[in-house]
């Protein structure tokens, strides 16, 4: 069993379509079996806290919850875990490379940003 290391990559790699394929990770699984788990849990921790911290903040902060703008509110929270996701990405080889990050994190931080500012 090697060893996990995080591979970033600067460019989308030519493969990246093939990450989607549920089969495309299955020598990481089989080589790293609970690594994969933990990798999994928080990945998914990573995609959603964002959104669930968004909706929280809306509740409890936003005086105007009901407004159809918080929705784009949450779907901006949910593209900055698409980014944070993508760092956990690296671990098991599937980065899809810095522009991808920075633009999901920049944009993921932005727009729920002004819509709860709008929301107060």
């Amino acid at each position: 069993m090697g060893k996990i290391h995080p591979k970033f990559n600067k460019e989308l790699p030519a493969n990246w379509k093939s990450y989607f394929d549920p089969e495309f990770d299955n020598e990481f699984k089989r080589e790293h079996k609970v690594a994969y788990r933990i990798y999994t849990v928080v990945g998914i921790c990573a995609l959603f806290i964002p959104v669930f911290l968004c909706i929280f903040l809306s509740v409890f902060i936003g005086k105007d919850i009901e407004n159809p703008w918080a929705l784009l509110g949450f779907l901006g929270a949910f593209i900055f875990g698409v980014g944070l996701f993508n760092i956990v990405s690296a671990f098991i080889g599937q980065y899809l490379g810095h522009k991808v990050t920075i633009v999901c994190l920049t944009a993921g931080f932005a727009i729920p940003f002004i819509v709860l500012l709008w929301l107060l």
